[in-house]
């Protein structure tokens, strides 16, 4: 699998330090279980629990092509 990489401005960062640091884990940790959580909401109200494998593909290419994955 490949080390995905995420762009926050530098506020949105210190936030999510400060909580992470409040609730005992790293900013990544924090943030993994905050989008699996919004992610699975998503997909939920759609009718779906997962997306299709070029579902998963297209956002990629997409979050690729805005810069907010390398």
């Amino acid at each position: 699998m490949f080390d995905p990489k995420i762009k926050l401005s530098r506020a949105l960062f210190e936030k999510l330090k400060e909580v992470a640091s409040t609730l005992g884990c790293s900013v990544d940790e924090f943030c993994e279980q905050v989008l699996e959580k919004e992610a699975d909401r998503a997909l939920s109200k759609s009718g779906r629990k997962e997306a299709t494998a070029a579902e998963v593909e297209d956002i990629a290419n997409k979050l690729k092509g805005l810069g907010y994955l390398e």
